[in-house]
């Protein structure tokens, strides 16, 4: 995978943000010499210019700050702190070009993630490479329609997942507890 991320590097140009990459990343971007700035964003929601001062921000102040002035987001699945409805709802409007998530695809639901960019018209590319992928979401031809309908369908549906794994694991308990009492009861 990381020969194919190389490869997509490589192809990039203009102001890139990078969210929660590794050392071995930072240093493939910093080596194209296509790109003019790079901006990180660690876990510890640390952002600026890999060559200059780094402050703390949030990602939701990007957006207004960054607003279509960057060609590429770059994001490590597997480092980010935040939740899906959040990424989705706060990159759309920060990249004119392509956003691309790459990591290990079992701790991430990457065709959702695909499925949210699709409402608003833009194109997503998976790549599989074993246990993990490349998902590549080009924005050229953003339509945003629904906006707001797409937020508040996202909000009940977390809701409904919360329930539902909150149901499953008391269910799961109760199961749990009468197979106990069963089992004492029979001895």
């Amino acid at each position: 995978m990381l020969e194919a991320l190389k490869k997509i590097i490589d192809k990039l140009n203009g102001v890139v943000i990078a969210v929660t990459v590794d050392d071995e990343v930072k240093k493939m971007l910093s080596s194209n010499k296509k790109i003019t700035e790079i901006y990180a964003l660690e876990k510890s929601k640390i952002f600026g210019n890999i060559k200059h001062e780094k402050k703390s921000v949030k990602l939701r102040k990007m957006k207004k700050q960054y607003k279509n002035k960057t060609d590429c987001i770059l994001v490590d699945v597997n480092g980010v702190n935040i939740d899906l409805n959040k990424i989705v709802n706060n990159t759309y409007l920060l990249t004119k070009k392509k956003i691309i998530f790459y990591g290990i695809y079992d701790e991430y639901d990457v065709d959702k993630l695909a499925k949210k960019y699709e409402r608003y018209n833009a194109k997503s590319y998976k790549k599989m490479y074993g246990d993990s992928f490349i998902l590549e979401i080009d924005m050229k031809n953003l339509k945003l329609k629904h906006t707001i309908i797409n937020i508040i369908i996202d909000f009940f549906v977390d809701v409904i997942d919360i329930i539902g794994n909150l149901l499953v694991s008391w269910y799961c308990k109760y199961i749990k507890n009468m197979l106990l009492l069963y089992l004492q009861i029979r001895w």
